[in-house]
């Protein structure tokens, strides 16, 4: 039920609504929803018309350190509101995040086709939240072949900084941003074919070149990336199954600060061949890639620590808990990364009820993380496409919401109440929960969740007892 760490606030940013966790039980009630106000205005404190609000996230005082995904199927769907003449929307929210965890702070989404996009955390102790919209600006460009100099005209793309945040209009070979605010400095054009290689600009201070409200970049030259052909260490056992690498970029203007407005961010993911040879066609040069590999039996092998700080600096050192990226630079036409990867455990488990009888059919989940040196966080395996997206969104208008992460480490028990989760990494603590029609874990301080350190070389057990499930009248105002 909760993100214990999420994926970059970029991708919510774009969507509205990416949800790392879990989705609720089909059967659980629908919980109490609050009314509340947003005020939107512009940056002179005026009530702006046409903007839409809706939530995409929720914290509590009682856990104020993780972000709740909005679970549709105990909130329901996500109601979009637009502000009427005194910039005001009634949105709805959920009293309760779980149990008796009252809803102390709403994350905001706001856009208004002619401002910069609102996401922030508000307070419902105050009566009429306020979201003020920044004055932003639009970038056009066009596009060159860096090698043959031909104009290129279709299958142009742009990307900002803070991620994949928006669809890009394309008319007689001119791009058009939505609007972004000034903070988003980083921009980049790409040509991306149904086949063949990508072909990247530089990174661009795009703020920098604008008069007023528009950027316009002008026959901005794209060249071909980097290939990639990268194979996991020799001494692990092939065939390889199931086995993919997610890889990140994250660049940043010289002397821009970090923060996750700035940062311009690059996903890719490449299928790992039974022989643990793989593939990126075209990575932008210059940069630094990072690769977390997964496969049935093994998971990513940390990097150096020295090697990391050394590249990093103190984002490079590693965290106890999570499970880190290796890296390589891209220079030269070719890179060849060989990945470290290192066996996995597994978890035997069994779920029972308070009379020792067996549980059948109950959803056991668990949520071990990978991080990214100067990024987020993420479920283990979980994979994104950038280029994929943009041309989905392009086609459709829609954000694919497709990530892999969602059933990783999901099982559901025998008839005799057992389970087996594979693919787990070790010597770290790591919770777990369960989803029920009547029974649920005992509560713990104020979460339903049990944890297991997970050995190496061993086997893990672990006996899961439930009991039944308090009626959601319950609840109280603590």
């Amino acid at each position: 039920m909760r993100i214990q760490v999420f994926l970059a606030l970029v991708l919510i940013c774009f969507c509205g609504v990416v949800s790392l966790a879990q989705e609720a039980a089909s059967d659980k009630p629908k919980v109490e929803m609050l009314t509340t106000q947003v005020l939107v205005v512009n940056s002179m404190g005026e009530p702006l018309e046409g903007a839409t609000v809706y939530p995409t996230g929720l914290r509590t005082d009682a856990d104020p350190g993780s972000f709740y995904s909005w679970m549709v199927e105990e909130f329901g769907e996500i109601q979009k509101v637009e502000t009427k003449a005194d910039g005001i929307a009634h949105v709805v929210y959920p009293r309760f995040v779980a149990e008796d965890m009252k809803t102390s702070m709403v994350v905001w989404v706001v856009e208004h086709p002619e401002y910069a996009p609102f996401r922030e955390g508000l307070s419902v102790a105050e009566p009429v939240a306020k979201a003020a919209l920044e004055e932003g600006y639009r970038v056009a460009a066009t596009a060159v072949n860096a090698e043959t100099g031909e104009r290129i005209k279709e299958d142009l793309y742009g990307l900002v900084s803070s991620g994949l945040n928006g669809k890009w209009d394309l008319k007689n070979g001119v791009l058009i941003s939505k609007v972004y605010s000034k903070i988003q400095s980083g921009v980049r054009i790409m040509h991306i074919p149904e086949s063949g290689p990508i072909l990247w600009s530089e990174l661009i201070n795009g703020p920098a070149s604008a008069s007023g409200s528009r950027a316009f970049l002008r026959n901005v030259e794209l060249t071909r990336g980097v290939e990639v052909r990268g194979k996991l260490d020799d001494s692990i056992p092939r065939p390889i199954k199931n086995g993919y690498v997610s890889a990140l970029v994250v660049s940043r203007i010289d002397g821009a600060e970090r923060n996750y407005r700035s940062d311009w961010d690059w996903w890719d993911r490449a299928e790992i061949n039974e022989d643990g040879t793989f593939v990126f066609p075209s990575l932008p040069p210059g940069e630094m890639l990072q690769m977390i590999p997964s496969c049935d039996g093994f998971v990513t092998k940390d990097p150096d620590e020295s090697a990391a700080t050394s590249m990093f600096g103190e984002e490079g050192k590693l965290s106890s808990g999570f499970n880190s990226a290796q890296f390589i630079r891209l220079e030269g036409d070719l890179v060849e990364p060989t990945l470290q990867m290192i066996k996995a455990t597994i978890l035997e488990l069994r779920v029972v009820d308070q009379q020792e009888n067996p549980v059948p059919n109950c959803k056991v989940m668990m949520w071990p993380n990978q991080r990214w040196f100067q990024s987020g966080t993420q479920i283990l395996g979980t994979t994104l496409c950038c280029s994929e997206i943009l041309r989905t969104v392009r086609r459709e208008g829609e954000f694919p919401n497709d990530f892999r992460d969602q059933n990783l480490f999901t099982v559901i028990t025998d008839e005799d109440g057992r389970a087996t989760m594979p693919n787990l990494p070790f010597d770290r603590t790591e919770g777990i929960v369960v989803e029920h029609a009547s029974l649920d874990l005992p509560l713990v301080g104020r979460s339903r969740e049990a944890s297991i350190d997970l050995k190496g070389n061993q086997k893990n057990e672990i006996t899961l007892r439930l009991e039944p499930k308090e009626p959601s009248a319950s609840k109280s105002d603590q």
